[in-house]
């Protein structure tokens, strides 16, 4: 318990975004930490400042915690604009209410906020459903929610039956999450605050999808394509089962998921309440699907293009429907026409039923869970590459992969065989060097500058996660710098479990011991 309590004194950096400038780049580092005593956890961001050529620390700020309100900030793609999502408690009886704000991240303005508190429930942040997306003009912003509550009639003299049916939650940790709907924030210097026919542009909030869209098919993971005329974006849909039950999809690639392209128009309203005037407002007027039926498809994402391309590229990653969990996945690239047809589907890496046995370590596959937000990089060729996390044996490692050709890199080191010692795991003999220890480590991406530079968390048996940059124009050999350590105390930095796994340790005791 001890251990636990310095290890949990610590912050743990849980995101990274990444904002470029001439000479330098700034990486927004998003923390959590836990207080035992307390029973709480608390939120915190960081600035670091690398310098643009070598990706060493030039400076940082100081560690400023969030307050408890603050569930989300994300940053704008041009790293000018920051919007914050609030959860304003109760208060002087005054109800709770959820509010965005929309701050300029250089002088800390706030430019315009909104009360979103009628307009849906619970916001949507875990990568499942995804967190908040910008549109590439960072004016527009898209994100999950729960759908708002149906109003009930006043001059009905009863509820309706409909309040009294069931409706099945996805379970798990979505206990409660029953209906996620697409929400579009649309800022006042938008390019598609024209079609919204507005006195004066003001900042407003559309509801983009409803039940009836596609069926039952719900949608999640949203991110705008790059047309600046036109609102158009890709999802995933998740569709329950013939009985309307919804299986479980945290922890499940194998369930019913496709992605879809989302054609979003202008239509007009008649207003929520009787005082409401008619108004314009955006809704998604279809809905064609991208992926396969026969596979389960997840993590949109799509390739930086100028906005005068007809044409959109989506990358992302499907299992196959119905199959075991946590099978190999399949890495797949779509080519949206101007109508958001499938113009091409390719498979950049296939399913691995049997590694290649005459390579000495053979790529097994891709075990993905979900892609980075920001995944995209430029390969030492000047390929466009995903870098991604995928399980490898018994590691989490780094990898780039090209979009052209398909290959893939490892940016991970890989233990080398001890024939020297008298192990019965020479793969995994630490020995007492430090760095026999840092080739057993796993790492998971976080994102990239979108150029040629990958941020992730590196831990091992016994180190605790820090935060690392690498060059993917390295290749295999790429070296990770340090950003940020763990700062853990004198004493348990001092301890052998920081040199070298105590449980690992005993494994291979054990092992030597046992009669061979």
């Amino acid at each position: 318990m001890r251990g636990l309590s310095l290890l949990c004194f610590s912050p743990r950096v849980t995101r990274a975004d990444d904002s470029l400038r001439p000479h330098t780049a700034t990486l927004l580092v998003s923390l959590s930490q836990r207080s035992l005593s307390g029973l709480t956890k608390r939120s915190a961001t960081q600035s670091l400042v690398l310098s643009s050529s070598t990706s060493d620390l030039v400076a940082t700020t100081p560690l400023s915690y969030t307050a408890d309100e603050v569930k989300h900030v994300a940053l704008s793609p041009d790293g000018s604009r920051q919007a914050v999502f609030r959860q304003v408690a109760a208060k002087d009886g005054k109800p709770a209410r959820k509010v965005v704000e929309i701050v300029r991240v250089l002088d800390g303005r706030k430019e315009d906020e909104l009360d979103l508190s009628k307009e849906h429930g619970d916001l949507y942040l875990d990568s499942t459903f995804g967190p908040p997306s910008w549109h590439p003009s960072s004016t527009s912003l898209v994100y999950t929610a729960e759908a708002p509550a149906p109003k009930p009639d006043p001059s009905a003299l009863r509820p309706p039956s409909t309040k009294f049916e069931y409706t099945p939650d996805f379970g798990e940790t979505f206990t409660g999450r029953r209906e996620p709907t697409l929400f579009l924030l649309v800022l006042a210097d938008s390019s598609f605050q024209g079609a919204l026919r507005q006195d004066k542009p003001l900042l407003s909030v559309h509801r983009l999808t409803s039940p009836d869209l596609a069926g039952p098919v719900v949608f999640g993971q949203p991110a705008l394509l790059p047309d600046t005329e036109r609102l158009r974006l890709v999802a995933t849909g998740y569709e329950p089962l013939g009985d309307g039950r919804k299986l479980g999809i945290v922890y499940c690639t194998n369930r019913r998921a496709r992605i879809y392209a989302l054609e979003v128009k202008p239509e007009q309203s008649d207003g929520d309440d009787e005082d409401d005037k008619p108004k314009v407002v955006f809704r998604t007027a279809s809905a064609t699907p991208i992926s396969s039926a026969d596979r389960s498809a997840r993590s949109p994402r799509v390739l930086p293009s100028p906005p005068s391309l007809t044409a959109s590229r989506v990358v992302y990653i499907s299992n196959a429907l119905g199959g075991p969990h946590a099978s190999c996945a399949a890495l797949q690239l779509a080519t949206l026409s101007a109508s958001l047809a499938v113009d091409e589907d390719r498979t950049i890496v296939a399913v691995v039923d049997v590694p290649d046995t005459k390579d000495d370590d053979p790529f097994p596959g891709l075990y993905v869970d979900q892609l980075p937000s920001d995944p995209f990089v430029v390969g030492p060729d000047g390929e466009v590459a995903v870098a991604l996390t995928s399980v490898w044996r018994t590691r989490r490692v780094p990898l780039v992969v090209g979009l052209g050709s398909g290959r893939v890199t490892s940016l991970a080191p890989w233990p080398e065989r001890r024939t020297s010692v008298d192990a019965a795991l020479p793969y995994l003999y630490l020995g007492k060097d430090g760095g026999a220890q840092e080739q057993l480590e796993s790492f998971s991406v976080l994102g990239t500058d979108g150029q040629d530079r990958v941020v992730a968390l590196r831990s091992g048996p016994g180190a605790p996660p820090r935060l690392v940059v690498a060059n993917v124009r390295e290749g295999s050999g790429a070296r990770w710098k340090v950003l940020k350590g763990a700062p853990v105390s004198d004493e348990r930095a001092s301890s052998p479990s920081c040199t070298r796994s105590r449980d690992l340790a005993a494994a291979e005791a054990s092992l030597r011991s046992s009669p061979r």
